[in-house]
Protein backbone atom coordinates (compact mmCIF):
# COMPACT_ATOMS: atom_id res chain seq x y z
CA UNK A 1 0.00 0.00 0.00
CA UNK A 2 1.72 3.32 -0.91
CA UNK A 3 0.12 6.70 0.51
CA UNK A 4 -0.82 9.67 -1.41
CA UNK A 5 -0.41 12.99 -0.79
CA UNK A 6 -3.37 14.93 -0.01
CA UNK A 7 -4.56 19.04 1.46
CA UNK A 8 -4.41 21.90 0.30
CA UNK A 9 -2.37 24.18 2.13
CA UNK A 10 -1.03 21.90 5.09
CA UNK A 11 -0.25 17.87 3.44
CA UNK A 12 -1.35 14.67 4.78
CA UNK A 13 -0.30 11.51 4.08
CA UNK A 14 -4.07 9.40 2.85
CA UNK A 15 -4.34 5.76 1.95
CA UNK A 16 -6.97 4.04 -0.03
CA UNK A 17 -8.51 1.07 1.54
CA UNK A 18 -11.09 -1.52 -0.59
CA UNK A 19 -13.45 -3.31 1.02
CA UNK A 20 -16.62 -5.35 -0.94
CA UNK A 21 -15.55 -3.03 -4.26
CA UNK A 22 -16.08 0.02 -2.13
CA UNK A 23 -12.98 2.25 -2.15
CA UNK A 24 -12.23 4.89 0.87
CA UNK A 25 -9.81 7.36 1.67
CA UNK A 26 -8.50 7.55 5.31
CA UNK A 27 -5.81 10.39 6.98
CA UNK A 28 -3.13 7.82 8.23
CA UNK A 29 -2.69 10.01 11.49
CA UNK A 30 -6.27 9.60 11.47
CA UNK A 31 -5.83 5.90 11.26
CA UNK A 32 -2.89 5.28 13.96
CA UNK A 33 -5.11 7.41 16.59
CA UNK A 34 -7.84 5.30 16.10
CA UNK A 35 -5.94 1.75 15.77
CA UNK A 36 -4.19 2.19 18.73
CA UNK A 37 -5.31 4.82 21.27
CA UNK A 38 -9.29 5.17 20.97
CA UNK A 39 -12.30 6.10 18.54
CA UNK A 40 -12.26 9.31 17.47
CA UNK A 41 -16.19 11.02 18.34
CA UNK A 42 -17.54 13.14 15.23
CA UNK A 43 -16.63 17.00 15.94
CA UNK A 44 -13.25 15.85 17.40
CA UNK A 45 -9.74 15.88 15.29
CA UNK A 46 -6.15 14.71 15.80
CA UNK A 47 -3.59 16.90 15.92
CA UNK A 48 0.15 16.53 15.17
CA UNK A 49 1.69 17.92 18.06
CA UNK A 50 5.40 18.90 16.19
CA UNK A 51 3.01 20.70 13.40
CA UNK A 52 4.97 18.33 11.01
CA UNK A 53 1.67 16.92 9.25
CA UNK A 54 3.84 13.58 8.13
CA UNK A 55 5.17 13.06 11.11
CA UNK A 56 2.49 10.05 12.15
CA UNK A 57 4.02 8.69 15.20
CA UNK A 58 1.80 7.59 17.98
CA UNK A 59 3.37 9.66 20.51
CA UNK A 60 2.94 13.43 18.43
CA UNK A 61 -0.54 12.99 17.73
CA UNK A 62 -3.79 14.08 20.16
CA UNK A 63 -6.88 14.39 20.21
CA UNK A 64 -8.46 17.83 19.55
CA UNK A 65 -11.54 19.68 18.87
CA UNK A 66 -12.31 21.42 16.00
CA UNK A 67 -11.88 24.83 17.56
CA UNK A 68 -8.48 23.96 18.93
CA UNK A 69 -6.96 22.46 15.86
CA UNK A 70 -8.38 25.46 13.76
CA UNK A 71 -6.43 27.72 16.24
CA UNK A 72 -3.22 26.36 16.10
CA UNK A 73 -3.28 25.81 12.14
CA UNK A 74 -4.35 29.72 12.18
CA UNK A 75 -1.12 30.95 14.25
CA UNK A 76 1.26 28.73 12.77
CA UNK A 77 0.18 29.55 9.12
CA UNK A 78 0.19 33.49 10.00
CA UNK A 79 3.50 32.95 11.80
CA UNK A 80 4.77 31.44 8.16
CA UNK A 81 3.15 33.90 6.39
CA UNK A 82 4.70 36.92 7.88
CA UNK A 83 8.31 35.76 7.85
CA UNK A 84 7.45 35.06 4.18
CA UNK A 85 9.14 36.92 1.01
CA UNK A 86 7.58 36.99 -2.41
CA UNK A 87 8.71 36.09 -5.46
CA UNK A 88 7.30 38.36 -7.90
CA UNK A 89 8.04 37.57 -11.92
CA UNK A 90 6.78 40.04 -14.81
CA UNK A 91 5.17 37.27 -17.50
CA UNK A 92 6.38 39.56 -19.87
CA UNK A 93 10.39 40.80 -19.55
CA UNK A 94 10.64 37.41 -17.15
CA UNK A 95 12.12 40.14 -14.30
CA UNK A 96 12.26 38.36 -11.12
CA UNK A 97 12.39 40.97 -7.82
CA UNK A 98 11.74 39.55 -4.23
CA UNK A 99 10.75 41.36 -1.33
CA UNK A 100 10.51 41.06 1.78
CA UNK A 101 7.11 41.45 2.88
CA UNK A 102 3.66 41.81 1.23
CA UNK A 103 3.85 45.36 2.63
CA UNK A 104 6.54 46.34 0.24
CA UNK A 105 5.23 43.70 -2.67
CA UNK A 106 1.60 45.46 -2.29
CA UNK A 107 2.90 48.89 -2.51
CA UNK A 108 5.22 48.04 -6.05
CA UNK A 109 2.35 46.35 -7.37
CA UNK A 110 -0.71 48.63 -6.09
CA UNK A 111 -2.80 45.89 -4.68
CA UNK A 112 -3.56 44.90 -1.19
CA UNK A 113 -1.47 42.47 0.85
CA UNK A 114 -4.01 40.22 1.14
CA UNK A 115 -4.28 40.13 -2.18
CA UNK A 116 -0.34 39.17 -2.29
CA UNK A 117 -0.65 36.67 0.03
CA UNK A 118 -3.29 34.78 -2.05
CA UNK A 119 -1.96 34.91 -5.07
CA UNK A 120 1.09 33.82 -3.61
CA UNK A 121 -1.29 30.81 -2.17
CA UNK A 122 -3.07 29.96 -5.03
CA UNK A 123 -5.95 31.19 -4.08
CA UNK A 124 -6.76 34.29 -5.74
CA UNK A 125 -6.00 35.77 -9.19
CA UNK A 126 -3.68 38.43 -10.79
CA UNK A 127 -6.79 40.26 -12.35
CA UNK A 128 -6.23 43.10 -10.33
CA UNK A 129 -2.57 42.88 -11.68
CA UNK A 130 -3.92 42.22 -15.50
CA UNK A 131 -2.22 38.58 -15.40
CA UNK A 132 1.29 40.44 -15.97
CA UNK A 133 2.88 39.09 -12.40
CA UNK A 134 3.16 35.55 -11.42
CA UNK A 135 3.77 35.90 -7.35
CA UNK A 136 5.50 32.89 -5.43
CA UNK A 137 6.09 33.03 -1.66
CA UNK A 138 9.66 32.45 -0.11
CA UNK A 139 9.02 30.28 2.93
CA UNK A 140 11.67 30.64 5.79
CA UNK A 141 12.92 27.12 6.62
CA UNK A 142 13.54 27.67 10.11
CA UNK A 143 10.11 29.05 11.35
Amino acid sequence: MKPEICGTITKYYRVSLILNDKKERFLIHRLVYSTFVEDIPDGMEVDHIDDHSFNNELSNLKMVTHLENNQKEHHNINRQWKTCKYRIIDTLTNEELIFNDSNIAHTYLHVSQAHIRNCAMNYGTTNLIKGRYKIEPIFNKSV
